[in-house]
C-alpha cells in the first residue's frame, strides 16, 4: 500500500465519496457530492490513481448520443480497509461531511 500522497482535506473528502458509493463513480459525481471544484476532485483522483488506491478506467461510449466518454473510479478492494482507517484517523470525532449522494445514472 502506497501512502506516499499527501492527506488533505479534499482527498478525505474523495475517499468517504468512494467509499459510500454501492459501485464505481464518474468524475462528475464525486465533484457533485464533494461539492469540490473539477481540478482539485481529478488532481486528487490522479494522486489516488498513482498511488493505487483508486481503479481508473473509460466507458466505451456515454449511453447518450454526441456525449464525450466518461471515466469512472473506485477504489481499490485492498485498501477499502486503509481509506477507512485513514477517514477514522482523521475524521474521528466530526463523521461524515454533509453532501448530496452521488448517482450512479444519468446527468447530475
Amino acid at each position: 500500500m502506497d501512502r506516499s500522497f499527501r492527506v488533505t482535506g479534499p482527498l478525505l473528502d474523495v475517499l468517504e465519496v468512494l467509499l459510500d458509493a454501492p459501485g464505481e463513480l464518474h468524475g462528475w459525481a464525486i465533484m457533485k457530492a464533494t461539492a469540490r471544484s473539477g481540478p482539485t476532485v481529478y488532481q486528487v483522483l490522479e494522486r489516488l490513481t498513482e498511488a493505487g488506491w483508486v481503479d481508473a478506467k473509460w466507458e466505451a461510449m456515454h449511453p447518450e448520443p454526441g456525449k464525450p466518454r466518461r471515466r469512472f473510479y473506485r477504489l481499490t478492494p485492498a485498501i477499502v480497509p486503509a481509506a477507512r482507517a485513514l477517514l477514522s484517523e482523521r475524521r474521528p470525532a466530526a463523521g461524515p461531511i454533509p453532501r448530496l449522494r452521488p448517482s450512479l445514472g444519468g446527468d447530475l
